[in-house]
């Protein structure tokens, strides 16, 4: 589930004026008709309360705030009828926004994992985007099954401690990343009988593209969805298959190899 947040802050004349910071802090003020009381519950200085106020009263059309001298209490600190309005046209702002950023749905939001996978700075080139479906703990290594968008599941084995480390359990959004040298290609309705178990993952799909050189090459396969796994294997080998662009192959990825980045 994603969630966005966000706070408004209100710039004057190019400096900074209001925002959620100086909203609690009069809010405070108002509470306790007192600058030290209100500084003190936010954990600043006076002084720094004080530099807050003395701004906004410098940069607003008129004080928000004024301090009352004198009585057995000694004196107070009050919020002027306009620092009043101020704070409830912000409650009002930010009510606004918040209910703004309500409207914006979850399948909207995909640029933000592409920000986010564009961030990160791997040599893996294959990033499968997906949200985990089952995590079977055991005691020493769990596995980690991971649904993408073709689909299909990936599946992870990595440690118990680096599940519990990492907080995975179903619904969390992820990316399961496979170095191209990890990844196996097979031809031939005989392979899933061919691997053992402990492979645990065997996609089927189409040559895109073959980038071949004298010693290894990089086969591109297309495995639906607008998904694509790479895969460098030696050119010898690219021969004995008999793998060509247009060619259907089985993509074989052994889970121990499949790391999981979160997002």
């Amino acid at each position: 589930m994603i969630e966005i947040k966000g706070d408004i802050f209100i710039n004057k004349d190019g400096e900074g004026f209001f925002g959620q910071g100086r909203y609690k802090l009069l809010k405070l003020i108002d509470k306790y008709g007192s600058i030290s009381k209100a500084a003190k519950e936010m954990k600043m200085s006076y002084k720094a309360a004080w530099d807050h106020i003395q701004s906004i009263n410098n940069l607003a059309q008129e004080p928000v705030v004024y301090t009352k001298a004198g009585g057995k209490d000694g004196g107070q600190t009050i919020l002027t009828p306009y620092g009043k309005r101020l704070l409830k046209h912000y409650e009002r702002i930010q009510e606004e926004y918040q209910k703004f950023l309500e409207l914006l749905k979850e399948e909207e939001l995909e640029s933000l994992y592409v920000i986010r996978r564009l961030d990160m700075k791997l040599s893996a080139r294959n990033q499968l985007l997906g949200k985990v479906s089952a995590v079977e703990k055991a005691q020493a290594v769990s596995e980690v099954v991971i649904s993408i968008r073709n689909g299909a599941t990936i599946k992870s084995v990595i440690t118990t401690e680096a599940v519990d480390t990492i907080d995975l359990k179903p619904g969390k959004d992820v990316v399961a990343i496979v170095k191209s040298s990890d990844v196996i290609l097979g031809v031939g309705e005989e392979v899933e009988k061919l691997y053992p178990l402990s492979v645990r993952n065997i996609l089927k799909g189409d040559v895109k593209q073959i980038v071949e050189s004298d010693v290894n090459s990089l086969v591109k396969v297309d495995i639906g969805a607008e998904l694509t796994i790479s895969s460098v294997i030696t050119t010898e080998s690219l021969k004995e298959l008999g793998i060509k662009e247009g060619s259907s192959v089985y993509v074989i990825i052994k889970a121990s190899n499949v790391m999981i980045y979160v997002i």
